[in-house]
């Protein structure tokens, strides 16, 4: 999986990374979703930058929205 994390606070431009991830299996009542589309919120910028009300372990990957399809799932996910 493609992925843009940071590994430190920063300007955007100067610390996001598009970085090969390797995908962890899914337990049972799991759901693993390909995102198609995911906007850039002010919120996302502020996390990035480390200026947000909570600041995420590094590295991390940021984003709260998205748009995307059920890719895999484990039984006992119920949609």
């Amino acid at each position: 999986m493609n992925a843009l994390r940071f590994h430190e606070f920063g300007k955007p431009a100067e610390v996001l990374r598009l970085e090969s991830l390797e995908l962890s299996p899914l337990a049972d009542g799991e759901v693993r979703l390909k995102i198609l589309a995911a906007p850039v919120n002010p919120a996302d910028l502020n996390l990035i930058e480390g200026t947000y009300g909570v600041k995420p372990e590094l590295p991390a990957v940021p984003g709260i929205e998205g748009c995307g399809e059920v890719a895999e799932s484990r039984s006992g996910f119920t949609p």
